[in-house]
C-alpha cells in the first residue's frame, strides 16, 4: 500500500479504525487511543498487548502497516540526522541511560524542533 495513502486512510477513518482496535481486544477507547500513540513513538504492538494484558495478540492489517511505515520514517529521519543521533547518544550517556528508544528519542527532538520554527512563525496580531 502507498505509505502516504496509510496516513490519509488513519485520518479519514480514524474513529472506525478506533471502534476497530476496541472491538477486536476487548479494550476501552483510552487504551485503544494508546496503541497508536505507542506506534507513534516506536514502541510495537507486542509491548501494547503485554503491557495491556491483551489475549488476542494478532495485530490488525493496518497495525502492521502502519507499524511499518512509522518504522520506516523513523530510519529516514535518523539516516537524515546524524548530529542530532549523535548529540543524543552523547547526552543519554552522559546521564549513564543505556535503555532507551533512540528513534523515539530523535524523531521527538526532530519534531519539536519543526514545531517550534512554525511557532515562532506565528504572528501575534
Amino acid at each position: 500500500m502507498n505509505k502516504i495513502i496509510l496516513h490519509v486512510i488513519i485520518l479519514n477513518h480514524w474513529d472506525n479504525i478506533l471502534n476497530e482496535v476496541i472491538n477486536k481486544y476487548n479494550v476501552k477507547k483510552d487504551i485503544a487511543k494508546q496503541l497508536f500513540i505507542q506506534l507513534l513513538f516506536f514502541g510495537s504492538f507486542n509491548s501494547w498487548i503485554q503491557n495491556n494484558n491483551i489475549i488476542d495478540t494478532e495485530p490488525l492489517k493496518f497495525i502492521e502497516d502502519f507499524q511499518n511505515e512509522i518504522k520506516l520514517i523513523g530510519e529516514i529521519i535518523i539516516s537524515k540526522n546524524d548530529k542530532l543521533k549523535k548529540t543524543i547518544e552523547k547526552q543519554k550517556e552522559e546521564k549513564n541511560i543505556k535503555n532507551y528508544n533512540i528513534k523515539g528519542s530523535v524523531c521527538s527532538y526532530f519534531f519539536l524542533n519543526i514545531i517550534f520554527k512554525l511557532y515562532i512563525k506565528i504572528d501575534y496580531k
